[in-house]
């Protein structure tokens, strides 16, 4: 009998000690988690990671930027832990860049200290918790707490003068004042954040604008004209900068141009064999080959997704594209490489046979558009990847360095012409733009061009709610481990109990 009073004695205590350790262990948990708050994003952990182009905007800092965050706290307004967060995200900045410095001012308490910041600041109008991030004499107000609005605003601060992006008009082409399925309104509020200008013109009106210092021509339906495309030449010449959108419209007026450049554009479209019995348009084709050593594309071939047993790079989108072939250049005077090639599952058909061209055969024949050209001679009905961005490079301009030890004269490039051309123009459009990583690429070709190689990168994406969805057999399992998994644990645990009690 004692010993029974004994052994009940020991259980009841080590109950009692289990239940005490339990709340100075959870008691412990929830004075460190108010102390030192950290959260975790577990549907993408990618998320408490900063963008690639963030990283490389940071890195390539060589001027002071200094952020000032105003702020209050209210108890109906933002939150503290808000004001945390984007504390959080400034100090990852700052060890990062030794460049980037931050404050954090709180209005109502220092009214003075924002009457003496804003002495030299007057252009700037205080908002409640806003920021005003400075370089120099360049002053830019963020609105938002996002990782996006900060890396922009230290683009447009850093950057300083604008450059004019200058898309050509009268041949059908994407309008950026245009939103919509065809439009390139996105691809217009893009470059406005990274502190480009956009505007349109006209080559017969006006020639080619001192303003301009890259043009576009984003996949017009008619081809250019001889003296078009001659103005476009001299441009280029003389160190211009240049992106061409191609479609599988036939003849564009660029083939010169372009083969002068030791790219070709093929006179075919490209279909995804198979794909329309999984109902997906057979016109709309992957390409995840990205050359890993230009700045174009190099970020985008470091990313890899796991498709079957393989792990590949993340698909870019084009629809009813052309292949291009490159070409060597017997004089060595202009590089040429491929940027984007598409998945191996690609067939070559006649241009003749892409729904562009049915769509638009009658406008093209009124404006006299003429036959197609021939173009590299593509093998009609050949299926494996298919080259459809490629870059052309040329020296016009070099400078001479000292001699070296050998006594020769190194010679570096001083001033360069950059093409990039593309065998598609709605992988930019607004319908497709967004898709990841459509919108990467066509930005990192616009600071390629621009000669800005330290804002190419991944950009922030806005962080999304993610659930979790189970389909198939999983739904089973889950039902299963709810229903009977769970029920039959606490029922072999409850007659372990019963026995236990019943053997004392």
């Amino acid at each position: 009998m004692k010993s029974t009073r004994s052994r009940k004695t020991i259980h009841g205590l080590n109950l009692l000690i289990m239940v005490v350790s339990m709340i100075l262990v959870l008691g412990t948990i929830n004075w460190l988690g108010n102390k030192h708050y950290k959260r975790w994003d577990l549907a993408d952990p990618a998320n408490e990671a900063l963008s690639d182009q963030t990283i490389n905007v940071l890195k390539n800092l060589n001027k002071d930027v200094t952020l000032t965050y105003f702020y209050t706290f209210s108890p109906y307004e933002e939150s503290e832990q808000s004001q945390e967060e984007w504390k959080e995200l400034l100090e990852r900045y700052g060890s990062i860049s030794k460049h980037f410095k931050y404050e954090m001012i709180d209005y109502a308490k220092n009214p003075r200290r924002i009457d003496h910041f804003f002495e030299d600041t007057k252009k700037i109008t205080l908002e409640k918790n806003g920021s005003v991030i400075k370089c120099g004499e360049y002053v830019e107000k963020i609105s938002e707490t996002s990782e996006s609005a900060l890396t922009s605003a230290i683009i447009k601060v850093t950057r300083g003068q604008m450059r004019t992006i200058c898309f050509t008009e009268g041949h059908g082409e994407h309008d950026p004042d245009e939103s919509g399925a065809g439009g390139y309104y996105r691809v217009r509020e893009a470059l406005e954040r990274e502190n480009f200008n956009v505007k349109q013109i006209n080559l017969v009106r006006e020639g080619v604008p001192e303003a301009c210092n890259i043009i576009v021509a984003a996949g017009p339906m008619l081809p250019f004209r001889p003296e078009e495309a001659a103005l476009l030449e001299k441009w280029l010449d003389d160190a211009g900068k240049m992106l061409v959108m191609l479609d599988s419209t036939g003849r564009t007026g660029f083939e010169s141009l372009l083969e002068s450049y030791m790219i070709l554009p093929e006179d075919d479209v490209l279909k995804t064999e198979e794909s329309a019995a999984v109902g997906v348009d057979p016109f709309l084709i992957m390409a995840d080959v990205y050359n890993p050593s230009h700045a174009i594309t190099m970020p985008l071939s470091q990313v890899g997704v796991i498709v079957g047993d393989q792990v590949r790079a993340i698909p870019s989108y084009f629809y009813e594209a052309r292949s291009l072939k490159i070409k060597e250049d017997p004089l060595d005077k202009t590089k040429a490489e491929e940027l984007v090639t598409t998945t191996d599952n690609v067939r070559v058909l006649s241009s003749k046979d892409s729904p562009l061209t049915s769509r638009y055969q009658s406008f093209r024949s009124q404006a006299g558009a003429g036959e197609a050209a021939v173009g590299a001679r593509a093998p009609i009905g050949e299926v494996g990847p298919q080259v459809v961005a490629a870059y052309g490079l040329r020296v016009v301009e070099y400078e001479a360095l000292k001699s070296t030890a050998e006594g020769v004269l190194d010679r570096i490039p001083k001033r360069s012409a950059r093409l990039v051309v593309f065998g598609d123009s709605d992988f930019a459009a607004d319908g497709f733009v967004e898709q990841v990583p459509n919108g990467d690429i066509f930005l990192n070709t616009i600071a390629w061009l621009a000669e800005e190689e330290g804002s190419i990168g991944i950009r922030p994406k806005k962080k999304k709610f993610l659930p979790i969805h189970f389909a198939g057999s999983r739904n089973w399992f889950i039902l299963a481990g709810i229903l009977i998994l769970v029920p039959l644990v606490v029922l072999v645990n409850g007659i372990l109990v019963w026995r236990e009690k019943k053997r004392l």
